[in-house]
């Protein structure tokens, strides 16, 4: 099953998001994370466990519709199965 991840933070942010997309991939799945924000290191775990990032360069808080564009764009090239949201902000954008 692929399954996409959409957090305003991920790695290297202490969230249980990153321990449970590491467990979905050794159940099996392909997991995708769309996150907000450039982040320049990923942690070797998710790579090594095969956690793909995908990041919607988002400038700040006030940049919408290139943003809501991105996110769009990358959610069609994708096939997915399940979307889950993680944070207010990203529940809004999962509604989407």
């Amino acid at each position: 099953m692929k399954l996409l991840i959409v957090s305003q933070y991920f790695w290297p942010e202490e969230f249980r998001i990153n321990d449970l997309a590491i467990d979905l991939v050794k159940r099996g799945h392909e997991i995708v994370v769309f996150t907000y924000y450039k982040n320049e290191t990923l942690d070797p775990d998710l790579l090594r466990e095969g956690v793909r990032l995908v990041c919607l360069d988002k400038a700040g808080k006030w940049e919408t519709v290139s943003f809501l564009y991105r996110l769009i764009w990358n959610l069609r090239k994708e096939n997915l199965d399940i979307l889950y949201s993680f944070s207010i902000s990203a529940n809004v954008v999962g509604r989407i």
